[in-house]
């Protein structure tokens, strides 16, 4: 009990990202930079591959299809997690794959679960590292974030929670999740372009849409958690939240979000949270095509709240 406290307590003091983040990840993580032409070149011209959590290989047609919709800025293929050794090995490919990082910011700890693009890169001594081009943070419940704070912090055990990752329910991943994150992460990459962590941004146009166009919620926003990791789901639907967002909002559950993004036939509009710690990031989405319209960090802020709901009415409102 007092071991679980006190990593609970640890956690409240990390720091969270947003959710996209496109670059020279290894040049300056918290503001990546613009990658050399050498390095780019060197991406484009690999084949991707990409590896899925594991119990994805079982619906292996829809993230095959929904991959082949979104990503243009290379060759892909679909691979196993175990393939990844082998094929590291061999020149001409990069990789997306879940892992877990985490590093010091002055007096705070960063921790953060997600899914990576990368490529080994031969350095002038000869020795080939993996440079990161691209992030997409995955939202992780009370104890997913205890599992990765506290691995993390012993190193040794890296690899093992890195391994759990591919056997986590996460709420914001599925084949209808990454397609359209790809997109956002195809477009930035086709025109060699950065995105940093925190970047607030609003597309006025696309927002205002919202006044007519449903707002779909995922239902994970209403999850909390006691100091032992216990979830209770907070009874708050869209007659709750009317008093703070004025506009048509439908809660689904993350599921049912993921098939919406799969099999609709028009674009839907979405709300993505991630949480870390006391940080998050409140996104908007627009499917098939639009991409991100809202990004919002806090970097104080613990749980979705009537206050971003607020600030995305404002948004649509003016």
């Amino acid at each position: 009990m007092r071991h679980l406290l006190s990593l609970s307590l640890l956690l409240l003091s990390l720091i969270s990202q947003a959710q996209i983040q496109v670059g020279g990840l290894w040049l300056n993580l918290n503001h990546p930079r613009k990658v050399s032409k050498e390095h780019f070149q060197q991406l484009r011209k690999t084949t991707t591959l990409f590896v899925l959590q594991d119990r994805d290989y079982e619906h292996l047609e829809d993230f095959d299809k929904a991959i082949k919709s979104a990503w243009t800025f290379t060759p892909y293929k679909i691979i196993r997690r175990e393939e990844i050794i082998s094929y590291g090995r061999r020149p001409g490919y990069s990789f997306f794959n879940f892992t877990a990082g985490s590093y010091i910011n002055g007096s705070r700890h960063t921790a953060r679960l997600y899914y990576a693009l990368w490529m080994p890169i031969r350095e002038k001594n000869g020795n080939s590292n993996p440079k990161e081009f691209g992030e997409i943070v995955m939202h992780a419940n009370f104890i997913q974030n205890l599992m990765v704070t506290y691995g993390l912090l012993t190193e040794k055990s890296k690899l093992a929670v890195i391994d759990t990752l591919y056997n986590t329910q996460l709420e914001t991943w599925g084949a209808g999740y990454l397609r359209e994150y790809l997109r956002e992460m195809n477009r930035l990459l086709a025109f060699d372009k950065v995105h940093n962590y925190f970047q607030d941004f609003s597309n006025k146009e696309a927002m205002q849409k919202l006044q007519q166009d449903t707002l779909f919620i995922p239902s994970y926003v209403n999850i909390r958690y006691n100091v032992l990791g216990a979830p209770h789901l907070k009874d708050r639907d869209e007659e709750d939240m009317a008093g703070s967002y004025r506009y048509p909002v439908k809660i689904v559950s993350s599921d049912s979000l993921n098939e919406m993004l799969l099999r609709a036939e028009k674009p839907i509009n979405y709300v993505v949270y991630t949480q870390s710690s006391n940080s998050k990031f409140i996104n908007v989405f627009n499917s098939g095509g639009g991409g991100l319209i809202y990004s919002a960090y806090d970097k104080m802020g613990r749980k979705f709240k009537a206050k971003d709901l607020r600030q995305i009415n404002r948004r649509v409102r003016s």
